[in-house]
This record gives C-alpha cells, structure tokens and sequence, in this order.
C-alpha cells in the first residue's frame, strides 16, 4: 500500500539541504512512498515553515516528515493543525511544546553535543595558541546550534582555554563571513561554526588577510569536504547524507508498518580531517 508522505525543509538553497534531497530522491524509489517536497517562502522563516505545515497537515498526507528550523514555531502550530504523524528529524523541537502534538514522532538522528566536542578537539589540537577559542552560532532558537556550541566550548574548556565567545549568526555563508569579521579584534586562536556555510564564511575572511587560524564547521556539504581537503578549512563534522535520509525512511515505514519507531541514532557522527577522509574523498 502506496503512502502519501510530504518532506518540509528549511532552505532549498543550503548545500546541506540539496544534498538530502539528492538522496531522498535516490532512496525514494525503494520505499512505498508517494513524496512532495516542500519549502518555507521566505526560506530560512521559522514562522513561514511553522504556517506551511500546519497548512500541510490538513492535507491529506499520511505523514509529514520535517526539519524544524527552530525549537518553538513549528510545533505550536502543528500542535493546533490536527493528528497527521509528524517526523521530526533532528529532532529540533522543544520536548515540551513537542508533547502537544497529537502524533509527533522524533528522528534522533545523531548526537549535537558530541559534533562540537569532536571537532572542538580538532581544533584545539590544530591551534598554535589555546586561550581564545570561539564559536559561531546559528539562530538562538536552534536546537541543533545550541547542542554543538554546547559541546564545543565544554571541548574547548576541557582543552585549556581561558576565554570562550559566542557569535550568533545564521546559517549562511554571508552570516559566517559578518560573525568573523566581528571576532577579529578578539583574536581568538580557533574559531568553531554551527554549521559548515558559517566556517566558510569564516575562511571568506581570513584568507585574504594571510590568517591562518583552525576553523571548523558542521554538516559535511562537498564544498567544506574540499576545503578541508586542501587545507583551507580544518575539519567538518557530521551524519553521512546518505546514513540520514535511509535511516529516515526506514523509521517512516517502520510505523506505517509496526506502529512504532526505531529508538536511538539513525547515523553517526564522522569527523573528516585532512589526514581522516571520508573514503569517496580518498579515492577522487
């Protein structure tokens, strides 16, 4: 039996995100799956993502699979949109506002925490100074932003430094690029970033001055993979594409068929240095 099931990202112009639906669309064929895939106008629009679903929910699908672009706007509004199964792959939402949703079902897809301990220590290993170690964040309302900071400054902590600073940004290169423009007076001896666009951002910056600092981002989008492949950037972290979106619709064939969810991870985390590559990357 064919199920009608609608995939709501966040912005279909991240790499990270053109990336999933390479693979959501590779895997689909193999799963009894009717898909749509859907995206926020404007993209990057907590608010605008939260009103699409709701809008989704009373459409019809057997269920919505969705990447929370924060932790509180879409699960309010799906919690007062009806009873369609929601995946939260992350998951992203705030446990309690979560809990108000009629069949919400949370994808733990790795652990956050651990992505900025594994590439805080890369960094600090890197680092030809330890006091100053910095972070770029994303939005103040993302979870997944918050659990790799988190993990990161405990790492860089633990690591010796004296002086820790967080940078709120917003997930994009151009933001990534603004955030180490406001860190250079700091002079921080390694900069981590929430994700992989924000530590290209950084590497915007830093290049053109002749600096050379360790900097490090999350996702493992191609363009960062290269970049710590030639040595520009030092080290990106994070869930293979591929060992998501398999291990997502896995989970949503699973409770069509049993009712239930797989618990625990669906993907580990991979720490890619320029010594420790993925092995597509050795063989290229």
């Amino acid at each position: 039996m064919s199920r009608r099931v609608g995939i709501l990202f966040g912005d279909q112009d991240n790499p990270f995100w053109q990336e999933q639906i390479r693979w959501y669309r590779m895997f689909l064929p193999e799963f009894p799956f009717e898909t749509q895939i859907f995206f926020p106008d404007p993209p990057r629009d907590a608010n605008a993502q939260a009103r699409l679903c709701a809008t989704l929910m009373g459409r019809g699908f057997d269920a919505l699979i969705v990447n929370p672009l924060d932790g509180a706007a879409l699960a309010t509004a799906a919690a007062e949109a009806g009873d369609t199964p929601l995946f939260d792959v992350g998951p992203k939402s705030d446990p309690v506002l979560a809990s108000r949703v009629a069949c919400y079902r949370p994808l733990t897809v790795c652990d956050f925490e651990e992505q900025g301990r594994l590439c805080a220590r890369e960094l600090t290993c890197a680092a030809k100074k330890r006091r100053r170690f910095a972070c770029v964040s994303g939005p103040a309302a993302a979870r997944q932003s918050a659990g790799r900071v988190a993990g990161a400054l405990a790492e860089a902590r633990a690591g010796g430094a004296e002086e820790v600073r967080v940078e709120q940004s917003d997930f994009t290169r151009a933001g990534g690029r603004a955030a180490m423009e406001r860190l250079l007076p700091w002079q921080p001896d390694a900069v981590f970033c929430a994700n992989d666009l924000m530590a290209l951002g950084a590497c915007d910056v830093l290049a053109p001055r002749g600096l050379e600092l360790p900097v490090g981002g999350v996702d493992l989008i191609p363009e960062a993979l290269r970049a710590v492949a030639d040595g520009r950037m030092t080290a990106s972290v994070g869930p293979l594409g591929r060992e998501i979106v398999r291990g997502v619709l896995e989970a949503v064939r699973s409770y069509f068929e049993t009712g239930c969810i797989p618990s625990g991870f669906i993907a580990k985390n991979h720490l890619v240095t320029r010594t420790s590559l993925l092995p597509e990357q050795q063989t290229s």
